[in-house]
């Protein structure tokens, strides 16, 4: 148990489809300051997950020390095969001396695997930033380190955007998996939008491709978003897709927050 009131930092939980494993991946953002409060300890960080039952379906556990990450921000990455359905994430960081924690949580809804259509995975917002440093909990299985297939970017340019939108970014982007089996010469129309959390305004979201990439059964779309003209506020932001052709539709949605 933890013996004071823990910190709380951001986390944001992805579904997606590898191989024939539904997955959920866990990034969580550890910010500087938390970095800097356990740099030193002997620490210890463990990622759960619980299902809607509130039954544990998944624990890693990874020891670490901050001390040479002063400074910077650290992502923190775990995943687990998980059947469909919606669960809750939880990582605790834990001085195991004093008790002293530090926690970050988040809510995913893993998708099914499509066997016929077309599926939307979840979304991944991304800025362009440096001086961080990713640590991953240890691979359980083979296919554990298959959200970098789903989610590919150059982790040198880009990091994930968990919580707010960083002041001084104008513009963000998005990695957007998605599978189509089973559809025959298929044309996939794209759109996006906001939908403010207080007000419920629908508020148009141009975006442009910048880049289209297929393995095996998943495809992904890498998208840049202007945030000029977006007020400030918490918001909804969805994915729709639409294949010509069936008219089959999907669609996913990710929080933004502009401050």
């Amino acid at each position: 148990p933890l013996l004071q009131t823990p910190l709380t930092f951001a986390m944001n939980a992805l579904s997606y489809a590898a191989g024939e494993d539904t997955r959920l991946q866990m990034l969580s953002k550890i910010p500087n300051q938390v970095i800097d409060k356990f740099a030193g300890k002997k620490i210890e960080l463990v990622a759960l997950v619980f299902d809607e039952n509130e039954n544990l379906s998944s624990l890693q556990r990874t020891e670490a020390d901050f001390t040479k990450y002063r400074g910077m921000d650290v992502f923190y990455t775990s995943g687990a095969a998980l059947e469909p359905g919606s669960y809750k994430c939880r990582l605790v960081i834990r001085d195991l001396d004093t008790g002293a924690g530090a926690v970050a949580s988040a809510r995913v809804n893993v998708a099914k695997k499509a066997f016929i259509g077309l599926v939307l995975y979840s979304p991944l917002l991304l800025v362009q930033e440096s001086n961080f440093v990713y640590l991953e909990a240890e691979a359980k299985n083979k296919n554990a380190g298959a959200w970098k297939d789903a989610y590919s970017y150059d982790r040198a340019q880009y990091s994930p955007l968990i919580g707010e939108v960083p002041n001084g970014i104008f513009k963000i982007f998005a990695i957007l998996p998605y599978s189509m089996p089973g559809l025959v010469q298929p044309n996939i129309a794209l759109a996006t939008w906001l939908i403010n959390s207080t007000s419920g305004e629908r508020i148009p979201f141009p975006f442009s491709v910048l880049n289209k990439t297929g393995k095996e059964e998943l495809e992904t779309q890498f998208l840049e978003l202007s945030l000029n003209n977006i007020p400030e506020g918490k918001y909804l932001l969805y994915f729709n897709a639409e294949d010509a052709g069936t008219k089959a539709v999907s669609y996913a949605q990710t929080t933004l927050i502009i401050k």
